[in-house]
């Protein structure tokens, strides 16, 4: 099924991701970024490897799917690298909702941000930032349209 989905164009927020996840976000093994809660938040957004004061990444937040059991968690590992054993054993019992990435881009030179006090899981961009990480998704020619048809996956 095709959905036509209205996005932010311009890169306000980044989301903070650990190692390993963000290296297979950006080696394109993963297109499902986990987490404990759902999100209504769609468009560009930059990939921030945490700890390290730098965007290294930009993506597309496509959808947010339901709550994933311990086996559509073993069924979906392709999209969300997470090894079975770490599953089985319940370590990622808390993040099983999947937020689907697309247009994942790896930026050859990382962008310095500001972290700004109690920002856990999204980080507001100065207008500085926003407007050299938009020019980034431009210079990579990421898609600039405002609606974007995405094929949607039925787990």
């Amino acid at each position: 099924m095709i959905m036509q989905t209205k996005t932010k164009m311009d890169l306000t927020r980044g989301l903070v991701i650990a190692a390993p996840w963000i290296g297979h976000i950006l080696d394109g093994r993963k297109d499902w970024e986990m987490r404990s809660q759902v999100t209504s938040i769609r468009g560009w957004f930059g990939l921030i490897q945490k700890g390290s004061g730098h965007v290294v990444g930009l993506a597309r937040l496509v959808d947010c799917g339901k709550a994933l059991s311990q086996s559509e968690m073993i069924r979906n590992i392709d999209h969300h690298q997470i090894p079975e054993d770490m599953i089985r054993r319940g370590e990622v019992a808390k993040w099983v909702i999947p937020w689907k990435l697309a247009d994942i881009i790896p930026l050859e030179r990382p962008v310095p941000y500001q972290h700004k006090s109690g920002a856990v899981t999204w980080v507001s961009f100065s207008s500085e930032e926003t407007r050299e990480l938009s020019r980034l998704r431009q210079v990579c020619g990421a898609p600039s349209s405002s609606v974007i048809s995405t094929q949607t996956r039925s787990l």
